[in-house]
């Protein structure tokens, strides 16, 4: 069997942690060292995901979720709805439009979260977050210490500019790759980008449009430029709940 067949039989993740297993075993070692690496190769492919996703309306257009039994891994934002009315006006239901069949626990939390977000902010604190698990949490980098600190410190209502979550993150001069961070998001809304703005007030760019910006901002009632309270050391009881005894150093669904 060729490379191009296993390419169409293999999930992309798995083939990448093949090529870089092959090229660290290229690397001049000794067979004692090549063991436990062997090992290791083998374990990162035997947690493969099995990907499951539910589709929810919202007043911005239907989102996909998307995860594994060990943890939410995305929120796409599919668009079709202008969201051009106020936000009291729009934030209807978010109806759940999924497939009928057991849906997993992670995709059931994040469902019910974006609903309380959408009709009933006041209700978010008690809901429990489902765990994350997409791979940009399963190991240490820069973007994933941006994320974390932006889901854990930034709370409805407040914005941060890119400069001070820089600044949360261990690196005040780091402005730009707070930017990029963003851009990498794999989970809009639920670790909150959107409250994300530049130092001079400026919106700032945003993966869903400008315009989604501007009303999620709006519907949490917090005008664009004014910076979150405080810089913030630690979750809030709820989230710590729903991230376990780790909450504050590393995302839940990590091993």
């Amino acid at each position: 069997m060729g490379c191009s067949s296993l390419a169409l039989l293999w999930p992309l993740h798995v083939i990448s942690v093949l090529a870089e297993g092959w090229l660290a075993w290229e690397e001049p070692k000794c067979n004692e060292c090549r063991a436990p690496f062997l090992r290791e190769v083998l374990g990162r492919m035997d947690e493969t995901c099995e990907m499951k996703y539910k589709v929810v309306d919202s007043p911005l257009g239907k989102l996909e979720i998307s995860g594994c039994e060990r943890g939410l891994h995305g929120i796409k934002l599919h668009g079709g709805k202008t969201p051009d009315t106020g936000p009291a006006e729009a934030a209807a239901p978010a109806e759940q439009l999924g497939g009928s069949g057991a849906v997993l626990e992670p995709l059931l939390q994040c469902a019910a979260w974006l609903d309380a977000y959408f009709r009933e902010p006041a209700v978010l604190e008690g809901l429990p977050v489902p765990a994350l698990h997409h791979p940009i949490f399963q190991k240490e980098s820069f973007t994933r210490q941006v994320l974390w600190k932006l889901l854990t410190l930034v709370k409805f209502g407040e914005t941060v500019s890119y400069q001070q979550l820089a600044a949360l993150a261990g690196n005040p001069r780091a402005a730009r790759a707070v930017g990029g961070a963003m851009r990498s998001n794999p989970i809009p809304i639920l670790i909150p980008c959107h409250r994300v703005v530049c130092s001079s007030g400026a919106m700032g760019n945003y993966s869903g449009g400008v315009g989604v910006k501007e009303w999620l901002l709006a519907h949490e009632g917090r005008p664009a430029g004014k910076a979150a309270r405080g810089g913030g050391s630690r979750a809030t009881g709820s989230w710590r709940g729903a991230l376990g005894s780790t909450a504050s150093s590393q995302p839940a669904g990590r091993d």
